[in-house]
């Protein structure tokens, strides 16, 4: 009885050390090329960025319709991209790609409106990141406006802002915008005033010959006070 109970014990050892065995041998072990990725992030936001600044002062209907398709069939590619990357590697952070991968990863990200739940799955994974220092906060905070925009709902920050008449910038709803400053503050970001300016201070470069036709030599400006 002793014998037979012992060989039960032994038979039992042996079936659980092969299926754990087992178990070990189907785990996958993924090793991240952070060149190759990097630098396949790198082309990705180049081609982002040509597209989006691909328009020109008073080009016709048709130019302008066709580098909007354009732009959109190259965001959606991107999408594809980065969301297979994502399966594949998580949340391409600073230790995975480096500083300027991890923004660049971010910034494709942020251009996949079309794709609300990815953008919202990589907010989740990313706040996270945020909290080991291994993803900016002034991101994640621009990368939340974007899912809650693109939600139907109040942005946080401040960063989702739109044109209107007279040659404004302003922002899109907002929660809470009497604090707007202070949870801008602590994600590393400047006034919502500066802000603001900072963009019409650009606008304001990119169409000089519309503004100077309507009699205006600057950019709008909001008041900052102390």
């Amino acid at each position: 009885m002793k014998y037979k109970l012992s060989f039960i014990i032994f038979l039992s050892f042996v079936i659980s050390c092969k299926k754990h065995s087992k178990e070990l041998k189907t785990e996958k072990i993924v090793v991240i090329d952070s060149m190759k990725v990097s630098k396949q992030l790198e082309r990705m936001v180049k081609i982002d960025q040509e597209i989006q600044f691909a328009h020109k002062p008073n080009e016709s209907e048709r130019v302008k319709d066709s580098l909007y398709r354009e732009k959109d069939r190259i965001f959606k590619s991107n999408t594809d991209t980065i969301k297979r990357l994502y399966e594949s590697y998580g949340f391409l952070g600073i230790d995975k790609v480096g500083k300027q991968g991890s923004y660049n990863f971010w910034l494709l990200v942020q251009h996949a409106d079309h794709d609300i739940n990815f953008q919202e799955k990589v907010l989740e994974s990313m706040i996270k990141e945020v909290d080991r220092n291994n993803a900016d906060a002034s991101n994640y905070a621009y990368l939340m406006d974007r899912v809650l925009k693109n939600k139907g709902k109040k942005q946080l920050y401040g960063t989702q802002v739109k044109y209107i008449e007279d040659f404004w910038i302003i922002p899109e709803p907002l929660q809470d915008s009497v604090n707007v400053n202070k949870r801008r503050n602590e994600v590393g970001l400047s006034s919502i005033e500066d802000y603001l300016n900072e963009m019409m201070e650009i606008h304001y470069q990119m169409n000089k010959a519309i503004y100077e036709q309507n009699g205006l030599k600057g950019p709008r400006k909001y008041e900052i006070k102390n």
